[in-house]
């Protein structure tokens, strides 16, 4: 490859210098670490080869592009930006203070940074406008006189590059300022022995082109996507909404990283940043699409990094107002004055707190949930989007009582946005209907007013939710709204993770007992083993749920430890029957005996024993093979031929809870044992004895049956209970007797046997 020496001079008249966007900012007039030291050096070898005309310096390699552009031949420095920067400066220093302004105008003028607005501004302003050089004092600055300039604006000094090329012309001012005639000295023909030189290597095979810039750093190593992303969004605000890309530039590398800095993942802040401005993007672009797919085109990795679709992101930000929302959700961290973690946890909860909302998988710190990429689904996503759009709306950057209720509202709606699956609700929100959601949100709930006040006007709906959820946060909102000592009570209980959000079916129990601290309640009766509280429950009533059939009949279930949610919060035609049940139980539990919240639930069981009738609540209520603490789930014929579900189905093991019931309390393995008594793939569980003697629960008692081989005993204790079935000769009725149940007749019937 072929070099060519050359001063800066004689580069600047055959090109025009251009640093590219992507290159890092002009760092040699920086004041930190070893820097100005390292300056201080650089500056004395440039007076000696200038003053001195000792040896001449030799700047070394100077790498780049050429690029052809309406007539003019562009140089894109790949590496030597800082060293062409210097040289720049010196050259603008020198003509300036030896009046010779006339010969470097529209020549130095001919380089210029791509990396911001402000730096190539600036630089075009210093060699036009420039500054009449009058500094007499010791103590005078250079940057003075330019700061002081008509043309200069004081926010340019947040430029890094502007505030860098200021420090390195003071102190090229305190190196060179008592010298003469430096000027034509620097500008010397290649040919004149010039002071300062270099060799310039043109990569013309390399196709060193905006798109390789887009790629690769000052360094010639590859850009991350962060740093990809910002080349190409500061294009998209340039040819936009140009008035912005000076506020942009200058904070997504100083004010703005700042906030991210926290968050650093492998030390950079790219991952946090990037997918905070995908979240807002896709916000967005939800809120702008006239119809959303059904799948979400805003992708992520196995590392939850973004996957930068550059189409959406030109597609969404060709709107202004879409720019001016991203620079207003970035600045909002910056205008809370406050640590984004602790402002978010002023607002957010994971368990009950007055004042705030509870998050209820144990996340409450949904910003840090976005940064990270930490389970940051559409519920979250819609909730952190409405704080930020209601807080830029109303210009409100702090906590306020009216913001977390807002929230509350917009939360317990999203909860509320659920389907059954099997034994639990699980969320239903799907991207293609995130637009209506959100717009009701934003069109209806955002405005300068309490939330329960907006609720509570004539004629209120939001069709993008369900009727029966907005009703229901219409309800709570009025009876806030005209009992003000309610709120907390049904705030609480809209926290608990029992009811998450949803309190239909005890809202009449608080209404009527205000007096009582129905969470507290709540929550200590749901301490207690699942199967203590199913059994004190039953003794009010029926509060089973269907929660779909199988091929014996309807699944029913009662409920188990971490599953109550889907009977507590019921909103199908069964919830009238639960609201009345609970009601009932509450008041029951209120009035009973019992120091513990224990004892209580056991009081309740005792007293509907002492009266029970035989029906299959007995059953369940008094023996323990019925119900345990994790999930019951029952398919269901009749009250005596139903499958205690280890699954979902009767595709997984399942029994009948007579019969484990029998066969615990028979609790000898070599007469039953009752791990042989589940039945798989079928609806059969019978009580299997040895000799292959089984016992059937059916409605109408116990089905005994022999073996055809079995040798008749007539007169034999085991065959005095049983009752002969028509037309078989080894199958007998076993039914109950007015004192005893069906249990204990079938155990007093297998213990004859041995």
């Amino acid at each position: 490859m072929q070099t060519t020496k050359y001063t800066f001079w004689k580069l600047i008249n055959e090109y025009r210098i251009e640093i590219p966007i992507i290159q890092r900012d002009y760092a040699q007039g920086r004041n930190v670490d070893k820097i100005p030291e390292i300056r201080k050096e650089f500056l004395e070898s440039l007076y000696n080869a200038i003053v001195n005309e000792s040896n001449t310096l030799d700047f070394d390699f100077v790498y780049g592009s050429i690029e052809e552009r309406e007539g003019d031949k562009v140089l894109l420095p790949l590496d030597g930006q800082q060293r062409l920067t210097t040289l720049f400066l010196l050259h603008w220093y020198l003509a300036t203070k030896e009046n010779k302004t006339s010969k470097i105008k529209g020549i130095l003028s001919k380089f210029t940074y791509e990396t911001r607005i402000s730096s190539r501004d600036f630089c075009y302003s210093l060699v036009e406008k420039g500054v009449k050089y009058d500094l007499g004092k010791e103590n005078d600055k250079i940057s003075d006189l330019i700061k002081d300039a008509h043309w200069f604006y004081m926010s340019w000094i947040k430029d890094p590059t502007i505030k860098s090329m200021l420090t390195m012309l003071d102190d090229i001012h305190l190196t060179f300022r008592d010298t003469q005639d430096c000027f034509e000295k620097l500008i010397r023909d290649i040919n004149s022995d010039p002071p300062i030189t270099f060799r310039f290597l043109e990569l013309k095979n390399f196709g060193l082109t905006d798109n390789l810039y887009i790629k690769m750093n000052a360094r010639g190593k590859p850009l991350t996507d962060f740093e990809n992303f910002k080349a190409k969004f500061t294009q998209i605000i340039d040819d936009v909404l140009p008035e912005k890309l000076l506020d942009f530039s200058l904070k997504i590398d100083n004010a703005w990283t700042d906030v991210f800095w926290k968050y650093k993942e492998a030390n950079t802040i790219d991952n946090p940043f990037m997918r905070y401005i995908y979240f807002i993007t896709e916000m967005l672009y939800v809120e702008n699409q006239n119809v959303l797919p059904t799948t979400n085109p805003f992708l992520y990795n196995e590392n939850n990094v973004p996957k930068i679709n550059y189409e959406l992101i030109k597609s969404v930000y060709s709107r202004k107002e879409n720019i001016e929302f991203l620079i207003d959700s970035l600045d909002f961290w910056i205008k809370i004055q406050m640590d984004p973690d602790k402002f978010i946890d002023n607002i957010f909860s994971e368990k009950y707190e007055k004042g705030k909302l509870v998050i209820f998988d144990g996340k409450s710190n949904l910003w840090k949930r976005c940064l990270k990429g930490d389970s940051f689904g559409i519920a979250e996503k819609i909730l952190l989007y409405s704080l930020l759009k209601r807080c830029i709306f109303l210009n409100q950057y702090s906590y306020s009582v009216d913001l977390v209720e807002f929230l509350r509202v917009i939360r317990n709606l999203l909860m509320r946005v659920r389907q059954a699956v099997n034994t639990r609700y699980t969320s239903n929100l799907r991207f293609d209907f995130m637009k209506r959601q959100l717009k009701d949100v934003t069109d209806l709930l955002i405005q300068n007013q309490n939330v329960y006040q907006i609720l509570t006007q004539k004629g209120f709906s939001m069709p993008g939710f369900s009727k029966d959820s907005v009703d229901s946060e219409i309800k709570k909102a009025t009876l806030i709204v005209n009992n003000i000592n309610l709120k907390e009570k049904i705030h609480k209980l809209e926290d608990n993770p029992l009811f998450k959000g949803c309190i239909d079916n005890v809202l009449e129990i608080v209404v009527g007992n205000p007096a009582i601290d129905l969470d507290s309640i709540i929550t200590d009766i749901w301490s207690n083993n699942s199967s203590t509280v199913i059994k004190a429950l039953l003794s009010i009533g029926d509060y089973s749920v269907i929660i779909g059939y199988s091929q014996l009949g309807a699944r029913k279930y009662f409920g188990g430890d971490g599953e109550w949610n889907i009977i507590l919060t019921r909103t199908t035609n069964e919830s009238q029957k639960i609201k009345e049940i609970l009601k009932e139980f509450i008041c029951k539990y209120i009035t009973i005996k019992g120091s513990t919240s224990e004892e209580k639930l056991k009081n309740i069981i005792i007293d509907y024993l002492k009266q029970a009738k035989r029906d299959w609540r007995y059953y369940f209520i008094k023996y323990g093979g019925f119900v345990d603490n994790k999930k019951n789930l029952y398919a269901w014929l009749n009250e005596y031929e139903l499958r205690k579900l280890n699954g979902n189905s009767l595709l997984a093991y399942h029994i009948n809870p007579y019969v484990r019931t029998v066969a615990l309390k028979i609790a000898d393995k070599t007469i039953c044992n009752v791990n042989e008594c589940y039945g798989i793939y079928s609806d059969l569980s019978p009580l299997k004895l040895r000799n292959n003697i089984t016992l059937e629960s059916l409605k109408d008692g116990w089905k005994v049956k022999f073996p055809e081989d079995y040798v008749s005993r007539n007169g034999k204790q085991e065959f005095n209970n049983l009752i002969a079935i028509a037309n078989s000769k080894n199958e007998y009725w076993l039914k109950e007797t007015d004192d005893k149940d069906r249990i204990e007749i079938a155990v007093e019937f297998i213990k004859a046997l041995a």
